[in-house]
C-alpha cells in the first residue's frame, strides 16, 4: 500500500547532532522509506479547530531534541501529517489503513493527536488485520458514557473498544484518571 497519499509533509526541524532527530528521516520534501525504519513517527490533523493542525510541531521539536547514547542503531521516520479527510470518520479510516499497513511490516507506531477517536480508529486497524492490542488509558477521567448507542466521540470512546464484535482487545488498562474529574 502506497502510504504517502494520505500525508503532507512537515516544515524543516532544526535537529541537534547525536539527538533522537539525526536517527530519523523526515517527509520534508520526500517521503522517506518507512518500511526500512523501526518506529514510524505521525500526527493528525483534526477535523474541528484550527490550532490542532501545529500542535505536533512543538511536540516534534521537544522529542526530537532527546539524547538517547544507548540506542543509536534505531532508525526513525517521520511521515508527518495525516490530512484532515472531507468528514472526520474519513481521518478516521485513514489512521486505520495507516496502523494496519504499518503493523503487518512489523514497525512501533507513534502517533502525535489530541483526541481520544483517534485511539479507537487506532483499535480498529489492528482489527483489520485481526491482530490482538493491549490498551492503556491516562486521562483525566474515565470516558465511559451510559448510553452506548451515540456515535464515536472524546467521552464514549471506550464503550465503543469494550463492545465492537469481534473484538480483537486483549486488555484494556487505564492508568490514571483525576479524581477531581470523576
Amino acid at each position: 500500500m502506497n502510504l504517502d497519499i494520505y500525508f503532507k509533509p512537515i516544515q524543516k526541524l532544526e535537529i541537534k547532532k547525536n539527538s533522537i532527530g539525526s536517527f530519523c528521516e523526515f517527509y520534508e520534501v520526500n517521503f522517506p522509506d518507512w518500511e526500512e525504519a523501526d518506529i514510524v513517527v505521525i500526527s493528525i490533523e483534526q477535523q474541528d479547530s484550527l490550532e490542532d493542525e501545529v500542535f505536533h510541531i512543538p511536540v516534534r521539536k521537544k522529542f526530537y531534541d532527546f539524547y538517547l547514547t544507548q540506542i543509536m542503531n534505531v532508525k526513525l521516520a517521520d511521515l508527518g501529517v495525516v490530512e484532515k479527510g472531507a468528514q472526520q470518520k474519513d481521518t478516521l479510516i485513514a489512521l486505520q489503513d495507516i496502523t494496519a499497513e504499518v503493523q503487518k511490516k512489523g514497525k512501533f507506531l507513534i502517533i502525535l493527536g489530541n483526541s481520544q477517536e483517534l485511539t479507537f480508529a487506532n483499535y480498529l486497524g489492528y482489527k483489520n488485520i485481526e491482530q490482538t492490542v493491549n490498551v492503556t488509558c491516562i486521562d483525566k477521567k474515565i470516558d465511559l458514557e451510559i448510553d452506548q448507542e451515540n456515535s464515536l466521540s472524546n467521552s464514549n470512546f471506550i464503550n465503543h473498544l469494550l463492545t465492537t464484535k469481534p473484538n480483537f482487545l486483549f486488555n484494556f488498562s487505564i492508568l490514571g484518571s483525576q479524581q477531581f474529574y470523576l
